[in-house]
């Protein structure tokens, strides 16, 4: 079994330009692409914020909108959390639906995966790539994600790791299972079979992680990061099984 960590199938999404007015919002310009969404630096009301737009082709489906709205309301009743950025608002400002956040500051994994490569440099080594898994599972432990990937986390200059879109993770399913974007392995099988998300399937997914940054390599001919990446899916596997042996037992 392989993951693979990719990003929106939707065609290239236009732009919008600095100075566009969404709700108490001005953008400025773009951070980077997410699967459902693009990610913008902006002014709101308190200061410096961060506005996820989500792409016309996602929100022009009814249900997969339905399940992003859901995402929103989730994600902002969820308190500060040193591992998430927080979602403060959201709105439909014409056809446009957005998403505000906090400020999103660092760097995208994805990203940063990407020039790792091209410099010749494969993951984040064995102390980078623990903090990134320390990390996101503090941020998912209580609030599960569904659909975590290399452009769901940010890596800040101090090394502060944290979750953007926990606002979108059921909207990205959704889209997934509508067919507007290609399913990833990285997502758990469950949960693109329907089942809501859980912190059984962020285990799995964050075995995708480790698996992409193809770190940590403790033993690479005996126990790799591949070898990491699937005793993370036997333990996603094993949490299940004992999930449902106590509903089962009662």
């Amino acid at each position: 079994m392989t993951a693979s960590v990719g990003t929106s199938g939707v065609h290239a999404v236009p732009k919008l330009p600095a100075g566009v007015q969404l709700g108490d919002y001005t953008l400025a310009q773009p951070l980077f692409s997410l699967r459902i969404a693009d990610a913008y630096r902006a002014t709101g009301p308190n200061g410096p914020a961060s506005v996820l737009v989500i792409h016309a082709a996602i929100s022009g489906h009814p249900e997969v909108r339905d399940h992003i709205i859901a995402g929103t309301r989730a994600a902002a009743a969820v308190p500060e959390h040193r591992h998430l950025v927080r979602t403060i608002a959201a709105g439909l400002t014409g056809e446009t639906l957005w998403i505000a956040t906090e400020e999103i500051e660092g760097s995208c994994v994805r990203d940063l995966l990407i020039k790792k490569r091209q410099s010749g440099v494969a993951g984040f080594g064995v102390r980078g790539t623990a903090n990134l898994v320390v990390g996101v599972t503090a941020a998912l432990a209580d609030y599960p994600h569904g659909a975590v990937a290399a452009e769901s986390v940010v890596v800040s200059r101090t090394g502060r790791v944290r979750v953007v879109d926990l606002a979108l993770g059921p909207g990205v399913v959704a889209a997934m299972m509508a067919g507007l974007i290609p399913p990833q392995s990285s997502v758990a099988p469950e949960v693109l079979a329907g089942s809501p998300p859980s912190g059984v399937g962020d285990v799995y997914s964050i075995g995708a992680l480790v698996y992409a940054r193809r770190r940590p390599d403790p033993f690479p001919r005996v126990f790799g990061y591949h070898e990491i990446f699937h005793a993370l899916v036997i333990a996603a596997v094993a949490l299940q099984y004992s999930a449902v042996a106590l509903v089962v037992t009662g």
